[in-house]
């Protein structure tokens, strides 16, 4: 058990050496669109020990979230993007996704954000109109209160004032509740 440790620990410690790797944000321009390309990839290795909690196995388990995405400046005002993250559609905040032989199957990569920015200066404000599914858009001072990995789809205004330092932000989200029994 003791020689086997070790070898964990050698894994964990090269998981975290290796993981939340960001990639720099590439800009190409085509024509008079300027295509921006982000994305990142994090590994990690996790082991959870089940003892004294109930009477099921350790676990252990490799896993990694990658993300990429692109955004298009199509004028000079108007954004418009996607991104693509690892991870179960039906667990979208965490993007992880673990490295299993399972029916070897393929792993999911589904849309995280789609969306369309329009941005202007209007009178004492600066105001950036979001449409689709995108980032949070409101402060937030933790993950506690708002996770930056969930998307929310709808509509949403931003204000910043300027001179004053304020920033007004308004969002309309689309919310629906599906019943997972009727299949």
């Amino acid at each position: 058990m003791r020689r086997r440790w070790r070898w964990l620990s050698g894994l964990i410690l090269g998981g975290v050496l290796i993981a939340g790797v960001p990639a720099q944000g590439a800009e190409v321009e085509a024509g008079k669109v300027t295509l921006n390309f982000s994305g990142d990839l994090r590994l990690r290795s996790e082991y959870i020990s089940n003892a004294r909690f109930n009477e099921g196995d350790y676990r252990w388990r490799q896993r990694f979230r990658l993300r990429f995405g692109v955004t298009a400046d199509l004028t000079e005002h108007t954004t418009v993007g996607f991104r693509l993250v690892s991870g179960p559609k039906n667990d979208q905040p965490s993007g992880n996704q673990t490295f299993d032989s399972e029916n070897f199957a393929k792993f999911d990569f589904p849309i995280d954000r789609v969306f369309l920015r329009y941005k202007r200066e209007t009178g004492p404000a600066l105001m950036t109109l979001h449409i689709g599914k995108f980032g949070h858009p409101f402060y937030t001072l933790s993950g506690i209160v708002w996770d930056d990995d969930l998307q929310p789809a709808g509509a949403a205004e931003v204000f910043n004032l300027k001179g004053t330092g304020l920033t007004v932000a308004l969002a309309q989200y689309v919310i629906r509740e599906t019943d997972e029994s009727k299949g």
